[in-house]
């Protein structure tokens, strides 16, 4: 494979480009190639489909070169890639890893079902699970305004708040397509209130614990929930903890992750012993769930957790 120089103006975007780059990473690119040149960073992988020369990885070294200066770029022509289908498969398999928007995911393995006819091939291509196809495909049950609303906090995320992309991520979102269009809207805001409308500093910034989490998306799924209830975010969440969702997986501040199986009603946390990565098991969900009651009557439990030890934040960073 042998190196050429294009021209900025000739690389087009992969029309389901999905990887997202914080903007503090993305400053930091821009400073390297203005200091060390556009050379600095790896080639720029391009397939040449229909006479025009597609990005299949590196828009974001395509951005930042542009940004420093440089009208061209070096770049790799895969001539392995020979057309869309080719390009939507190497697009994932070369930037799965990192942060991405699941929507921009979605529709780019929608284009591949119709063209390959199966979740089953799909899967085969791109390298993974079929029950991870079937997951991101729960994510098309999401009304407009939801997908609209993830959408402007990945936007967001992206340019204040670092940590929150990592908890955007396709099962999280699959447990909230499965409920009702209006209920999707009231737990995407209750959880991302502070994100949409909080304060500009990250230090301030405060996302539910996961159990609080889990309690919000089952009091929507629950038949007994009444559906035109308000939520309220800085009133006490509900207790009645998730019968109908099977497992859920959170990350806290510290950078710990977790695992929540409801038929067993445990929480595990995934912790490394003689270099591998295992369960172990911290609470059960109805212990926690007490210790929750008892924190909210206390008269200095503070608003979302934000000072408890006693609850675990989606702040991984």
């Amino acid at each position: 494979m042998s190196e050429i120089e294009i021209k900025i103006s000739e690389l087009n975007d992969s029309p389901w480009r999905f990887k997202v780059i914080p903007s503090k990473d993305f400053d930091n690119l821009v400073n390297t190639i203005t200091t060390y040149g556009s050379h600095a960073t790896n080639p720029i992988l391009v397939a040449r489909i229909e006479g025009k020369f597609y990005i299949v990885d590196g828009h974001a070294r395509r951005d930042a070169i542009a940004e420093a200066g440089f009208d061209k770029a070096k770049c790799i022509v895969a001539e392995w890639v020979r057309n869309f289908n080719d390009m939507r498969v190497w697009s994932f398999r070369l930037n799965r890893h990192g942060h991405y928007n699941p929507l921009a995911l979605l529709r780019m393995v929608k284009e591949d079902i119709k063209v390959l006819g199966s979740v089953e091939k799909v899967s085969t291509d791109y390298g993974v699970s079929s029950e991870y196809v079937n997951t991101l495909l729960k994510l098309d049950a999401l009304d407009d305004s939801a997908k609209a609303i993830v959408d402007k906090v990945i936007d967001i995320a992206r340019k204040r708040y670092q940590f929150v992309l990592e908890q955007i991520n396709t099962y999280q979102l699959s447990n909230i397509a499965e409920l009702e269009p209006k209920q999707q809207i009231e737990v995407l805001e209750w959880l991302f209130h502070d994100i949409m409308y909080g304060p500009p500093n990250e230090s301030l910034v405060s996302l539910p614990s996961i159990y609080e989490v889990i309690a919000e998306i089952e009091k929507h799924r629950s038949k007994s929930a009444t559906i035109a209830s308000k939520v309220v975010r800085n009133k006490h969440r509900s207790k009645e903890y998730a019968k109908n969702v099977d497992q859920l997986e959170f990350s806290c501040s510290c950078g710990n992750k977790f695992h929540v199986d409801f038929s067993i009603g445990e929480v595990c946390e995934y912790v490394e012993e003689d270099n591998l990565i295992i369960k172990k098991k911290v609470e059960t969900i109805h212990t926690v769930s007490d210790k929750m009651s008892e924190g909210t009557e206390s008269k200095n439990q503070p608003k979302h957790g934000r000072s408890s030890s006693k609850q675990l934040h989606l702040n991984a960073r």
